[in-house]
């Protein structure tokens, strides 16, 4: 189990109470969690009850240095993608 990869990234705890719901945010290569959990301010309202997260891609991304990827696409041949 030591080669399973750390995933970390920003959450936003339940406006009220315990948490009853998990929304779980997944960015888009080359973005990172902090772009996506900004939504968890509007979700927050009709989901009172729900802990969001919205981890970083465990990977940096081979375009953007600044990105993260899930997986990579570098491997892949034009027709599988």
């Amino acid at each position: 189990m030591d080669d399973l990869p750390t995933i970390s990234g920003p959450e936003q705890p339940p406006a009220r109470g315990k948490a009853k719901q998990l929304v779980v945010f997944l960015h888009g290569w080359g973005a990172t969690g902090d772009d996506l959990i900004g939504i968890s301010r509007q979700w927050s309202k009709p989901l009172p009850g729900a802990r969001f997260v919205s981890p970083h891609g465990h990977q940096a991304c081979e375009g953007d240095p600044m990105g993260r990827q899930w997986f990579s696409f570098r491997d892949e041949t034009p027709e599988a993608i």
